[in-house]
């Protein structure tokens, strides 16, 4: 009976083995894909944080304030609003997304203009082509 129980817990303790065994890279490889989830959100939600700021500059200081001014305002706005959310951002990393977010922005408005007079039906006429 004695022998009997050494070897169902040798079995037991070498299933136990063999499951960690497996077990422990699972969890590692999750864990790596967690992290890259959480900085990928992360990252998402600063683009959308500065996307806002960069739109929001613009249609509310566009009169007072220009270029740099504009720029550090909306480096202002970013800083604190990331903080806020526990994102950390290098100044060159804010300073690319600002400029994508402006290259974007008149990308968009670049496409309205050029898309609005066939949207509404205007056909220029031929001074108006001139």
């Amino acid at each position: 009976m004695d022998m009997m129980h050494n070897l169902l817990m040798a079995v037991i303790v070498a299933l136990i083995g063999v499951f960690v065994k497996e077990l422990l890279p699972y969890i590692q490889k999750e864990k790596e894909r967690a992290l890259l989830e959480l900085r990928q959100t992360k990252w998402a939600w600063a683009a959308e944080i500065v996307d806002t700021v960069v739109r929001a500059v613009e249609q509310t200081v566009s009169d007072q304030l220009h270029g740099e001014g504009k720029k550090d305002e909306a480096v202002k706005w970013i800083r604190k609003l990331t903080y806020s959310a526990g994102i950390q951002l290098t100044d060159d990393q804010i300073s690319a997304m600002i400029e994508a977010a402006v290259r974007a922005m008149n990308q968009e408005n670049s496409a309205v203009v050029h898309e609005l007079p066939s949207a509404i039906g205007f056909v220029p006429d031929k001074e108006d082509a001139e």
